[in-house]
């Protein structure tokens, strides 16, 4: 019945199971308490959920959002409850925002790749030391320069299950006009492997027309078909994609993330030197100008889940202007590059500044 569910809703594929359980967890505090008078951050914390069934382009207002999901939910909170199981409770909702904004279908569809293959095995010949950007200036040419909207990318490199492997390529299914990936492609468990394999050898998925990109180191797990292209990269080719259209490797990151945030990075490897009285300077001057202001402490040991608490608690609300300043301490020496930890904190921070949505798979964070 669960997979009824999810083929009549397609909108609830776009999010991970735990996702869905904790937005109806939120609906639920709203909806016994239909007279408006909510617990703060409440109506915050199910739009910053939900508004992923929004398409960028048509993103409105943090106030306009509330009002239009506030009346949703007032209005199914006066309905009978008739027992319906809480997945289609949660899938009712979405669906009932989405009509309520009168929005057109969802289309995250990019012209600029129509003709193309669309079903692409990329194999990256690269050292460990420039895998990241590689993937970075990789992502840029797959989308054309627009961000990656966050439920478009899986990434192997953080452990997840099978299920919700399985979970993204329903989703590849049902959203035909979105362009997918999934990075780190080698990381993947033997067991998830096998899954993407078997759903690559179908003869269906081209008939199809969704558009699914797979990034590996070269030569290791994932390989082409008649259906399925292959398309190898080394440093001279991932220099190439540069040029006048898109950016070259060292300005890709600061090309996607400028749509999203102002980035700064102070760092010298002298301590001493002025960086933490430069950095709290620069965090009064923001807190006097209304904006809301935080500091992380990261370290080796910091897990995915810790940081996503921390943001969690200083950022609640959907107000722009949010200053936050990451303290990072002990980074691994260049010789432990492949360690989870590193991983992990690239993960964090590509999921954070370039996706603008950070989902920890081990704690449903």
């Amino acid at each position: 019945w669960l997979v009824q569910v999810l083929c009549d809703n397609p909108f609830s594929r776009l999010f991970w199971m735990d996702e869905l359980r904790n937005l109806y967890l939120q609906l639920g505090r709203l909806w016994n308490n239909t007279g408006g008078d909510w617990e703060e951050g409440v109506l915050d914390s199910i739009i910053r959920i939900a508004k992923r069934i929004i398409p960028p382009r048509h993103r409105r207002s943090s106030l306009a959002l509330q009002g239009s999901a506030g009346a949703v939910i007032v209005e199914m909170g006066l309905e009978p409850d008739n027992g319906e199981p809480w997945i289609v409770k949660v899938s009712a909702f979405l669906v009932k925002w989405y009509k309520g904004m009168e929005l057109p279908l969802p289309d995250h569809r990019d012209v600029s790749s129509e003709g193309r293959e669309n079903i692409v095995v990329h194999n990256l010949d690269c050292d460990d030391s420039m895998k990241n950007r590689a993937m970075m200036n990789l992502l840029s040419n797959i989308y054309k320069g627009r961000l990656p909207a966050d439920f478009e990318i899986f990434d192997a490199i953080i452990p997840s299950s099978v299920e919700m492997l399985v979970a993204f390529l329903d989703r590849v299914l049902a959203f035909p006009s979105c362009t997918f990936t999934i990075l780190n492609a080698e990381a993947l468990s033997g067991e998830q492997q096998e899954k993407v394999l078997s759903f690559l050898s179908r003869r269906d998925i081209a008939s199809r027309g969704i558009r699914l990109n797979c990034v590996q180191f070269a030569g290791t797990i994932l390989h082409t078909s008649p259906w399925v292209g292959g398309r190898s990269w080394d440093r001279t080719s991932l220099d190439a994609l540069g040029g006048a259209q898109y950016p070259l490797p060292d300005d890709t990151f600061r090309c996607l993330v400028s749509e999203k945030a102002t980035v700064s990075i102070v760092a010298t490897q002298a301590p001493g030197t002025g960086k933490t009285r430069y950095i709290r300077q620069q965090l009064q001057i923001a807190k006097e100008s209304g904006a809301q202001v935080g500091s992380i402490n990261i370290h080796e040991g910091t897990s995915l889940s810790a940081l996503i608490d921390s943001l969690s608690n200083d950022f609640f609300s959907l107000t722009n202007g949010k200053t936050v300043f990451f303290a990072i301490s002990g980074v691994p020496s260049e010789g432990d590059i492949r360690s989870p930890w590193l991983a992990m904190l690239n993960h964090f921070f590509f999921s954070f500044l370039v996706l603008g949505s950070v989902y920890d798979p081990q704690s449903g964070a």
